[in-house]
């Protein structure tokens, strides 16, 4: 939604000026007139989010919304899907038989183990297998310098002067002892990646079977 203008109320607050009694020529400020509360433009007077104050409508079913909002609660989820399912038709596509099946994958905000769990999920969905669902890339357990060593420092610096990252002893023996540490770990967790794996050809092949 970044992408679209910032949502306008359908009725407006009537804003009136602040000004100052020695100069009533100049505008301090701007109220709403309904509730009373000051803004410093005119544009966000008329704006006020009270909802006594302006109406704020649905783009897509016309039912009142919240203030700053282009849909209510009930399209919002359904606008939210279809701009994801816009992102995956645009994302990196992957193909499904060179995805490593020990990779999970995630689609509706659920995370599936791997991508034999996810079709056997959803083969037998009324509207079929998605075309796409979004990969992940596993990301592992490390530790950086940063973590052990320069943060702490920093914290426990504070404001002090005259103190710097040179004078630590022993930062090479700890880089080793944390890349030592490094080697050692397996674990792994999977996070969404910006890329999708592509199953229209399962989807075909499963759509033919069931013919």
């Amino acid at each position: 939604m970044t992408d679209k203008p910032r949502a306008e109320p359908k009725r407006r607050s009537i804003a009136q000026a602040l000004v100052k009694h020695s100069d009533p020529s100049k505008i301090v400020a701007w109220y709403c007139q309904h509730c009373g509360r000051v803004y410093k433009d005119k544009e966000d007077a008329e704006r006020c989010p009270k909802k006594e104050c302006t109406y704020w409508e649905c783009e897509t079913c016309g039912l009142e919304c919240s203030a700053f909002q282009w849909y209510c609660s009930s399209c919002l989820e359904t606008n939210r899907w279809v701009r994801e399912l816009e992102k995956l038709s645009r994302a990196e596509a992957i193909r499904a038989e060179d995805y490593p099946n020990d990779r999970g994958v995630v689609y509706e905000d659920k995370w599936y183990p791997c991508l034999d769990d996810f079709i056997d999920a959803h083969e037998h969905d009324d509207s079929g297998l998605p075309v796409r669902v979004w990969a992940t890339e596993p990301s592992e357990f490390q530790l950086t310098m940063d973590d052990v060593l320069y943060e702490p420092f920093q914290r426990w610096l504070d404001d002090v002067q005259g103190i710097l990252e040179s004078d630590i002893r022993g930062v090479k023996e700890l880089a080793a002892a944390v890349e030592a540490f490094n080697a050692k770990q397996i674990l792994t967790i999977d996070w969404q990646s910006n890329k999708a794996v592509d199953l229209a050809k399962i989807k075909k092949e499963l759509e033919e079977h069931e013919r």
